[in-house]
């Protein structure tokens, strides 16, 4: 990726890059009862990244699909609350 020099450090140049999903991963913690952390992902997700020419003009979009979270906990996944989510 080529760089240039913004206020003495190295950023990308201008331009958009589109998230890799073999390389992307978005996941989550939460407390279960105050006792445990259950751990989850998505595994559907997209994401653009446009750096500007001026850095404080550049924009993140990103894009999750509730549907397809998992935590690896069987049914936990899929309680009502959870498959309420769009």
């Amino acid at each position: 990726m080529a760089t240039r020099q913004f206020n003495g450090i190295d950023i990308p140049t201008p331009g958009t890059f589109e998230l890799d999903p073999a390389h992307t991963r978005v996941g989550f913690h939460a407390r279960h009862m105050m006792v445990s952390k259950v751990r989850g992902s998505f595994g559907e997700v997209a994401g653009t990244i446009v750096v500007a020419e001026d850095p404080a003009d550049s924009t993140v979009t990103a894009t999750i699909q509730a549907a397809t979270i998992t935590t690896g906990q069987g049914q936990r996944g899929r309680s009502p609350p959870l498959a309420r989510l769009p």
